[in-house]
């Protein structure tokens, strides 16, 4: 749920309209491209594919290098089923031929792999070669070698256990990669770029043509009379080879990183582009390659294959994600953005209410956003801060800043165009996270993380705002999620703290739990706890029980998961290098990465409306994006699977709040969404995870703007995977 909609002891959540110009659209990321999943295999340089098994070379350390044999017949759960180590300094490209995979082991020559048994691969064989061996390509029993300054190097393999050199060529530079068509080997040569070998006599290899390339001649890629080859900075190069011995420019396709390893299906190519990420490419003409889509990348990828009806496996070696991450290449496409804006300062955190998007820009203070067209979201109003927008929370009208060094601020925003400074808190530390706590009525009480404390400030005089309650807690504060009478604070490497806020007055601190990664946010919904765990994923704790959080289940990001928000069967995520993903979180103990969205800079923070995804991304701002299709999140009126139960809405009718009232057979989302006469909403819905049994929301008569709303008839419906029901209330004057 959005941050305006997760705060108060009863659950009580209170939103701003929705225009009903803007049409309830949603895309099912799932048949898109998108990130999967990863494992760990240790710095994987090169991958290969046979059927179920993924074959990663690795280098963990010198003299710790080796080969990892992974199954991937469900490509959302990887597993490691094999490893064979070596002590060889280093362990580059790959070429897997039956039971056998050649590892280029650079000063330590060729090494030969067993992998007859996936379960139990070991190093079979090496044979050294004068040079240092970079990677290898198989045709027949013949492997052709690229050994870096010594050139290609030519060996018999009908024995694999007994490799034998047969010839050898140099051209005054590096091999870097290789691949075999007829009498030909084709040798990206680095700086000398392309280099043409003829190896119809194996014994006595021969150069007999070249093409200078702009870049840095490595990988190769034969698709009949045409060579791809990764260009480095350069791009990719498409040369013609229908005559061998005089290769010819057809196209340079420049690319924003660095070209290295292509595969090719069909028409489509897909090209590792190192730290741009993996592009997929129309190559339908080949004199004109188009780039369709892309992958976002964590840091580096490489060596992609394509298995499985559509699945992209990469190899990351560098960075706190490093591994194999699968790819599904779905149909091709991702969802495009529908709009975009940039920021005047360091886009870090965003609430949404209704059509309003409220960013915390760093210096540049509070930025408010008119996003009631998401493909034009437009800036209409800023507010000036003391230090650093980190943090905000919204509601009556009103916009709480965590102020970094400038403590708590609060703005009056009735007039998003003109916010206004209503009152401010110093606090001792550094304000990160901020959040809202209601005890009896509206709310009264601002959550402040502020570093080594747990600051409880009494807002009920937003002009005058003092500390209620303050709480020591372990290690460096820096977000706060309040549901019901807990807070839940991320403490970066120490994890998660839980404070108890029934007195606010008196905050106790209810528990520590520690994850292994970096707790960068928390979003709770009903008993269930969802932490942004940095390079360690996302992790999903039942609280039903504060003092004994248990850990349900976990899903990896490509990179740094930074934020969260839940809404509905979804989580939506910040990832860092990694954009945005959505994540099934139906079955906590699995849940699925099933949609990705590439984003222009690094994602930090997410918030999310009735129909739409809002990233915010440092200095390369906002960035909007339909939902995620999900029942619970369909339009107003439809109503979800089931059969409809009953509700109740009491008092009714009544002067300032209400209760509704529902139960549930079994544990699952619901929404709340108030409308007038006309059907127009009149308050964003309260949505999260219930309980089965009964559940009370409660709506404290307040419309779109924090005011509250005229006397009249309302339409109270409930929306959940069992049913919708609608209850008529009178609002007194």
């Amino acid at each position: 749920m959005n941050r305006f909609a997760r705060v108060g002891l009863l659950g009580m959540l209170v939103g701003a309209a929705v225009s009903p110009a803007i049409a309830t659209t949603c895309v099912d990321y799932a048949t898109m491209t998108h990130w999967v999943s990863m494992i760990d295999g240790h710095d994987p340089v090169d991958v290969a594919v046979d059927g179920q098994y993924v074959y990663a070379s690795y280098t963990y350390d010198i003299y710790a290098c080796g080969l990892n044999v992974i199954d991937v017949s469900d490509p959302a759960n990887p597993v490691v089923v094999g490893q064979a180590a070596t002590t060889a300094q280093f362990a580059f490209g790959l070429a897997h031929d039956g039971n056998y995979v050649y590892v280029g082991g650079y000063e330590s020559g060729v090494l030969v792999f067993d992998v007859s048994n996936p379960a139990a691969p070991f190093l079979a064989a090496t044979e050294n070669t004068p040079g240092a061996t970079r990677t290898a390509a198989v045709q027949g029993q013949t492997l052709y070698v690229a050994d870096d300054w010594n050139g290609l190097v030519v060996m018999n393999i009908s024995n694999p256990l007994n490799p034998v050199t047969l010839g050898s060529v140099s051209f005054g530079d590096q091999a870097h990669g290789v691949a075999v068509q007829g009498n030909y080997a084709y040798v990206g040569g680095a700086d000398s770029g392309f280099q043409v070998i003829d190896v119809s006599v194996p014994a006595s290899p021969a150069v007999v043509g070249s093409y200078d390339s702009a870049g840095f001649a490595g990988a190769i890629t034969l698709d009949g009379n045409l060579a791809y080859v990764g260009d480095g900075v350069a791009g990719l190069l498409v040369l013609d080879i229908s005559t061998p011995t005089s290769p010819t420019f057809v196209t340079q396709l420049d690319t924003d990183g660095y070209a290295e390893t292509l595969t090719i299906h069909g028409t489509t190519g897909y090209l590792s582009d190192n730290s741009n990420g993996l592009l997929l490419l129309d190559l339908t003409t080949p004199s004109n390659p188009v780039i369709t889509d892309r992958v976002q990348a964590p840091i580096n990828w490489a060596g992609p294959s394509v298995v499985n009806g559509g699945f992209a496996y990469l190899a990351v070696g560098s960075g706190s994600t490093k591994g194999i991450h699968v790819v599904d290449i779905g149909n091709g496409t991702t969802a495009p953005f529908d709009g975009a804006l940039d920021t005047p300062g360091h886009a870090e955190q965003v609430t949404v209410v209704g059509d309003l998007a409220y960013i915390a820009d760093k210096s540049s203070g509070l930025q408010i956003v008119d996003a009631a067209d998401p493909a034009n979201p437009v800036i209409l109003g800023t507010a000036s801060v003391r230090d650093k927008a980190y943090d905000v929370a919204v509601t009556g009208g009103r916009a709480y800043i965590a102020d970094g060094l400038g403590g708590l601020r609060i703005f009056d925003v009735t007039n998003p165009s003109t916010p206004a400074l209503l009152g401010f808190l110093d606090t001792p530390g550094k304000a990160l996270g901020v959040a809202l706590l209601n005890v009896a009525g509206p709310f009264e009480y601002a959550v402040v993380a502020d570093d080594g404390t747990l600051r409880v400030i009494d807002i009920t005089n937003p002009a005058a705002p003092v500390d209620a309650g303050i709480l020591t807690i372990p290690s460096y504060g820096i977000g706060v999620e309040v549901e019901g009478r807990y807070a839940y604070v991320s403490r970066s490497f120490s994890g998660m703290t839980i404070v108890d806020l029934i007195d606010p007055t008196s905050p106790v601190e209810v528990t520590t739990y520690d994850t292994p990664g970096l707790v960068c946010a928390i979003d709770v919904s009903g008993s269930t706890a969802y932490l942004a765990d940095g390079n360690r994923g996302v992790r999903i704790l039942d609280v039903s029980n504060p003092a004994a959080p248990v850990e349900l289940g976990l899903v990896n990001t490509p990179s740094f998961a930074q934020s969260i928000e839940v809404a509905g069967n979804y989580a939506y995520v910040a990832d860092g290098q990694g954009g945005a993903l959505v994540i099934d979180v139906r079955d906590p103990a699995a849940p699925l990465s099933v949609g990705s969205l590439e984003i222009a800079g690094f994602g930090e923070g997410i918030g999310l409306s009735r129909t739409h995804i809002f990233v915010v991304s440092g200095t390369a701002g906002l960035e909007i994006a339909p939902r995620q299709c999900d029942a619970v999140t369909s339009a107003p009126g439809v109503a979800g699977a089931g059969t409809p139960f009953s509700l109740s809405v009491s008092p009714n009718p009544f002067a300032s709040s209400t209760r509704v009232t529902f139960s549930l057979t079994r544990p699952g989302p619901a929404r709340l969404d108030i409308y007038d006469t006309a059907g127009r909403a009149v308050a964003e819905r309260a949505e999260g995870a219930f309980d089965a049994g009964t559940n009370t929301l409660r709506w404290d008569g307040r419309n779109a703007s924090g005011r509250p709303a005229p006397a009249g008839v309302y339409f109270l419906r409930i929306v959940t995977e069992e049913g919708a029901a609608t209850e008529k209330a009178v609002r007194l004057r």
